[in-house]
């Protein structure tokens, strides 16, 4: 078993699984409890384990279980999708405008319901893992249209940090859009971070008093929306995942 020193290419069992295609990973998870699982020929039972995916031999019912073929997309989310690979309480999932042949996969981090914009999505763990880590600081880029009054001094608040439920929350850099043209000369504001943390930017705008009309993400890191349509995919290009990886 990998230790703590290996912690890119570690992955938790039930996602190997589901990125291999056996099952969702709720249903990986009774697999394991149910005894089905090997790890380098040791019976396991218990999902809360780590596994290298590079090195380990996982055998479900015997048979040796390998990834699919690793794939990276782009997907201009919609809003009303959930990133979500499963939710029986969900209506729309982002999975779902993948061809049905598409292998098992995972969205890289996450957009809330009504946000929407670039989501990248594959079945490579050891690129999610990479990506998503919040240490390795890799820049996303979000057009806010808001309603209320963008001014300097707000401006400067975001780019200085705020403190909000125990958390601090801090641009990298702001631009005021409302000028443009990018939203019919709404309020409109660029922001940009690289933690990521769970709804962000709403959470900065409300400490500027803005009510959130639209939040589009634009860019993950090399990666930009461009003109790809709502709600379509495109392949990563090589050049887009290897300067992702060393970011």
């Amino acid at each position: 078993m990998p230790d703590s020193g290996k912690e890119k290419s570690e992955l938790r069992i039930a996602r190997y699984l589901a990125m291999a295609g056996i099952a969702s990973r709720r249903k990986s998870e009774q697999l394991i409890e149910n005894g089905r699982v090997t790890v380098n020929g040791r019976q396991i039972i218990s999902p809360a384990l780590n596994i290298d995916q590079d090195h380990d031999v996982i055998t479900v019912d015997g048979q040796v279980v390998k990834p699919q073929e690793y794939k990276y997309y782009a997907l201009n989310k919609p809003p009303g999708y959930l990133c979500s690979a499963s939710d029986k309480h969900a209506q729309k999932l982002v999975t779902e405008l993948f061809p049905s042949d598409s292998p098992r996969l995972f969205t890289v981090g996450r957009l809330d319901k009504d946000s929407e914009g670039l989501i990248l999505c594959t079945n490579d763990g050891k690129f999610a893992n990479r990506v998503a880590h919040p240490s390795n600081h890799i820049p996303k880029v979000y057009c806010v249209t808001v309603n209320g009054e963008i001014t300097a001094e707000k401006m400067s608040m975001l780019k200085d940090g705020i403190t909000d439920q125990g958390e601090f929350l801090k641009a990298t850099d702001v631009k005021d859009l409302t000028s443009s043209g990018h939203s019919n000369n709404q309020p409109a504001i660029e922001i940009t971070v690289t933690e990521g943390r769970k709804r962000e930017i709403r959470r900065m705008c409300k400490a500027c008093n803005w009510e959130v009309v639209r939040l589009i993400r634009t860019r993950i890191g090399p990666v930009s929306l461009g003109n790809l349509p709502h709600a379509a995919t495109r392949e990563l290009t090589e050049d887009e995942r290897n300067q992702l990886m060393k970011s």
